[in-house]
């Protein structure tokens, strides 16, 4: 894969441990589209916690540009479909 930039490429997939991710999905237009997301605790960890007010352990942000080089994704990534992006299981997401 032609990766924008080496940054974009190391934090790329679906992520399962603490820390920021990208992920791809495919929009409601067809287009390629992505998401930063952001995991607070490893998934495996996620069912030990016990707190008595409402935690956000996940969320997702979608995104235009690389946080990084700035090029817009969308179109730098137009070519690949999404089923083969190598972050997708997520690839039925619409949004």
């Amino acid at each position: 894969m032609n990766w924008c930039c080496s940054v974009f490429k190391q934090n790329y997939g679906d992520i399962t441990k603490r820390g920021i991710g990208i992920v791809a999905f495919s929009r409601f237009d067809g287009r390629i589209g992505f998401k930063v997301k952001f995991v607070a605790v490893d998934k495996e960890r996620q069912q030990e916690l016990n707190t008595p007010m409402r935690v956000s352990l996940e969320t997702t942000m979608g995104i235009l540009r690389c946080p990084w080089c700035g090029v817009q994704l969308d179109q730098w990534y137009k070519e690949m479909p999404v089923a083969e992006h190598p972050s997708t299981g997520r690839a039925d997401e619409s949004g």
